[in-house]
């Protein structure tokens, strides 16, 4: 048959959603009341609370899964007990039966299983919330790990959402929270959990990541190679990648587990190498890359010997404008420099359009946050969690709600992702400083001159003129918006003409004493310049410069 396009369609049952309101009830008041219970009982470890929190949301499933696993990352803001049990979400969750993965298995390659798979274990080497990941070797003796997603998980998460809007349309009629703010944050949220289960479209991410990092020089950054004719919507076939997670560095690394790093160190593998490169790869995917990863949780991150990083699950990304990444720039430049007012003002653009607000009062309220960010970062007595830009931009969201701001999704991935980088980042190596950007900055440029000469270098001169007649007609095409304008200024009323003309004129004239109070002086000591030469015989002293550095 011809190929058609495929398509993420789930319809939510309105019966089944209340039930999940319902279900949702019950197990908040089961938690509660067992937490009561072994409190009665004496129990009154945080192990306990943190377990029972971690089975109330498996037992609830869908989106409250992906909301404990974010929890599980904030170390620096919830308890490391509770955050080290709510890491068991990533992995440990119950599997499916294995029928069910033959199925969509043999659906995707169009072939039974034992015509493409020299050997596959059914029992799976990862169950997270949306999909079981098997170890598989197929016929021509690679090994490949096989992503299969969970069946019915889009109609659970279609539910979960649909409740969700229910739960905010009646807090919003109730005047509990503002009319129409949760809407924005509903969408994006919908948008994010239909974009994880499209495996069609992480190939392509986890495609172009791999291919933009070699196309880069970068080789410590990589990920795991796809096989596209054995994939679809819901099975994603890749290289099978050893190595160590992230999440067991971070454990024998906090742990101080002397056994487990002398054996890391032996594979060339250190935590503050680790860390470092980290901080590289966030400034890369998101000034350079063509998207970023936007979950770089631990066990989507496995580090190889040698410190080679290989990023996984690419469910979830988003992507930069220019003037996004030219905003991010110059906000880290700007607090290389201790400039944190220039820094906070240049933040605030990344919100912009502005709404009617008094904008001086919102750039004082975020210049202080900024300061005692800078202060915390320069200290050498700063804890780890304090040298995060975490405390930074809940600070600056507080302030975003008093004034009634909204952050798009993208601006959302992206601070949450230099979240999660500066964490883990951080925990590996908690005397990070913002000096690693500074190295950075120096490799981006290397890297963008040696793409440059390596262009220049392959074209013939048939491209060469090509490119040439390329720009002319841009300048062409600039030329004719120059004159467009021109004549919209002209057919403006009188009033207003005069008004510009006014304001030109007097812009022009300022622009023209500058240049001649520059100018002038510098011609007039090379006239001096040149009449000295004449009578010293050739003798040529550097006095125009120095005439022109005092006359500055």
């Amino acid at each position: 048959p011809v190929p058609r396009m495929e398509t993420l369609e789930f319809t939510p049952s309105r019966l089944r959603t209340a039930l999940r309101l319902v279900r949702w009830t019950g197990l908040t008041i089961q938690t509660l009341l067992s937490i009561m219970w072994d409190r009665l009982r004496g129990r009154r470890q945080l192990t306990d609370v943190a377990r029972r929190i971690r089975i109330a949301i498996e037992r609830a499933g869908g989106t409250f899964v992906k909301i404990g696993q974010q929890m599980g990352n904030r170390v620096d803001l919830l308890p490391y007990t509770l955050c080290q049990e709510l890491s068991h979400l990533y992995d440990h969750m119950p599997s499916f039966p294995f029928e069910q993965a033959i199925r969509k298995i043999e659906q995707a390659s169009g072939r039974p299983l034992h015509e493409v798979f020299a050997r596959f274990d059914p029992e799976p080497i990862g169950a997270a919330s949306i999909a079981c990941v098997f170890q598989a070797e197929l016929l021509s003796g690679e090994k490949v790990a096989v992503k299969v997603r969970r069946p019915e998980i889009g109609t659970r998460f279609a539910e979960d959402l649909l409740a969700l809007s229910w739960l905010c349309t009646l807090a919003e009629g109730l005047t509990i929270i503002r009319p129409g703010f949760t809407k924005s944050v509903r969408a994006d949220l919908q948008n994010m959990l239909m974009e994880e289960m499209n495996f069609v479209a992480e190939a392509r991410y986890q495609e172009l990541f791999r291919r933009r990092a070699r196309r880069d020089r970068i080789k410590y950054l990589t990920a795991p190679r796809i096989y596209p004719h054995l994939s679809n919507l819901e099975v994603l076939v890749q290289e099978f990648i050893p190595g160590f997670f992230l999440s067991e560095i971070l454990d024998a690394h906090e742990a101080n587990d002397e056994e487990q790093l002398a054996y890391l160190a032996q594979h060339g593998i250190t935590p503050k190498e680790v860390a470092r490169r980290l901080m590289h790869a966030s400034y890369w995917s998101n000034i350079e890359g063509l998207f970023f990863h936007a979950d770089p949780h631990p066990a989507n991150i496995i580090i190889q010997p040698g410190n080679m990083l290989v990023f996984i699950d690419f469910g979830a990304c988003g992507a930069s404008s220019s003037k996004a990444r030219r905003l991010m720039i110059e906000t880290l430049t700007h607090i290389n420099r201790d400039d944190m007012s220039s820094a906070s003002r240049t933040a605030i653009r990344l919100l912009e359009p502005l709404p009617h607000i008094d904008v001086d009062q919102l750039v004082g309220r975020a210049e202080q946050v900024w300061w005692r960010h800078l202060y915390a970062l320069r200290s050498k007595h700063t804890p780890w969690w304090a040298r995060t830009t975490a405390g930074l931009w809940l600070s600056l969201f507080e302030i975003t709600r008093e004034f009634g701001l909204q952050v798009n999704l993208d601006t959302l991935r992206s601070l949450r992702a230099s979240l999660l980088y500066d964490t883990l980042a951080a925990r590996l190596w908690p005397k990070l400083s913002d000096a690693t950007f500074k190295k950075y900055l120096k490799t981006m440029y290397r890297r963008q001159a040696r793409r440059v000469l390596r262009k220049a270098e392959k074209e013939s001169p048939a491209q060469r003129s090509h490119r040439l007649i390329t720009q002319v007609h841009s300048l062409s095409r600039l030329g004719e918006k120059l004159v467009a304008s021109v004549q919209n200024l002209t057919e403006l009323s009188p009033n207003r003409f005069l008004q510009l003309a006014n304001k030109a004129s007097y812009a022009a004239l300022n622009v023209l004493g500058t240049a001649a109070w520059l100018i002038l002086p510098a011609f007039l000591m090379a006239l001096s310049n040149a009449g000295f030469q004449f009578f010293t015989k050739g003798l040529r002293p550097p006095i125009l410069l120095t005439a022109w550095l005092i006359w500055l």
